[in-house]
């Protein structure tokens, strides 16, 4: 396979596919991080600086707390019960896939088809209490890159639409993370992504940040909305000097993130950031870091504020001109001086 518009190192383009909570179970012992799924296949292909193919990854996890397939996801995947029992735990598979993603040395850039495997990858981390040093600080979302490369913004492009509109022909069965990875992959062959990985802070995504830590997942709010003066949400202490934090202001960063700026009583920063997902249940959930505030994170907040304070005033004086229209109303209707007789 050759993709020539690859970065100028290894490129690492993975998918994975997880099961998901029973809605009608309860699940008191398992880790809040790991409700929005438990990996259940990682399939991934390696780029070599120059585009070419340098081997494929797949392996079968066996979960260890959602062992019973939701049928949503039996019906995507396919995969059965008695698969998920030929998969090896999640520690022994994410260590080969992180060994196999260091393989040739120096680094590499990881890459995905949406958000949702970045999430979940570093939840399911998180619960089993894994170093995530090996991965990337910013996985690139490939989505996002297409989607902005195509000018639309509003809806999301699908994997396999994205390869057939650009050519890409590979009749692979879906939601198989080693299939889909190749579908991802190809996509690479025909999309500039070097420019995307320049100018992906453009994009949408946010700046690239290191170091998130403070997580809090929370789930069970019927809005977003619901969720961002929670107090587990809101409320931090600053990275550098531990004092107490609360945020009292958010701001939009894209339809599903919102994002905040503390500052601390000797000055320190602090960049928060939230995201909700739409859970099976129709309930929302938020996973919400916390990371030291750099200038480019400062820099990327402070438009974004504007961008709300712009829209804010705008829909002010829409407001102010709808509400004079109705009082002129009566005037229009009887004419000046004129009464309306019952």
């Amino acid at each position: 396979m050759d993709i020539p518009n690859t970065p100028g190192r290894r490129a690492v383009v993975f998918d994975m596919e997880w099961n998901q909570p029973l809605p009608w179970k309860q699940y008191p012992h398992v880790p809040k991080s790991l409700m929005p799924g438990e990996i259940i296949q990682i399939g991934a292909v390696m780029l070599d600086a120059a585009g070419k193919s340098m081997g494929e990854f797949s392996i079968s996890v066996r979960p260890k707390y959602f062992r019973q397939v939701h049928w949503k996801v039996k019906k995507l995947t396919h995969i059965s019960e008695a698969d998920m029992l030929d998969g090896v735990p999640f520690p022994e598979a994410v260590q080969r896939f992180g060994e196999w993603c260091r393989t040739g040395g120096g680094d590499f850039d990881m890459f995905a088809w949406g958000g949702e495997d970045e999430r979940v990858l570093c939840g399911n981390l998180e619960a089993w209490g894994l170093d995530p040093a090996w991965v990337p600080r910013q996985i690139y979302d490939l989505r996002l890159i297409f989607d902005s490369f195509r000018g639309r913004t509003e809806t999301s492009t699908s994997l396999t639409d994205a390869a057939a509109a650009l050519g890409c022909d590979l009749d692979l069965e879906q939601h198989d993370s080693l299939n889909d990875a190749r579908y991802a992959a190809a996509v690479c062959a025909a999309t500039d992504i070097r420019r995307g990985v320049e100018e992906y802070e453009e994009l949408g995504p946010g700046p690239a940040l290191s170091g998130g830590e403070q997580r809090r997942y929370e789930t069970g709010f019927a809005e977003p909305g619901d969720g961002l003066y929670h107090p587990r949400l809101c409320s931090c202490v600053c990275p550098v000097c531990g004092e107490a934090l609360r945020c009292r202001a958010w701001v939009p960063q894209n339809k599903d993130r919102q994002i905040a700026v503390l500052k601390c009583s000797r000055g320190h920063g602090a960049f928060l950031r939230v995201r909700f997902s739409r859970r099976p249940n129709g309930l929302y959930s938020a996973l919400r870091l916390v990371y030291g505030l750099t200038e480019e994170a400062e820099s990327f907040y402070q438009k974004k504020l504007q961008k709300q304070q712009e829209s804010l005033r705008r829909l002010k004086k829409l407001k102010e001109k709808a509400k004079a229209a109705r009082q002129g109303e009566p005037e229009a209707k009887g004419g000046p001086g004129e009464t309306q007789e019952s």
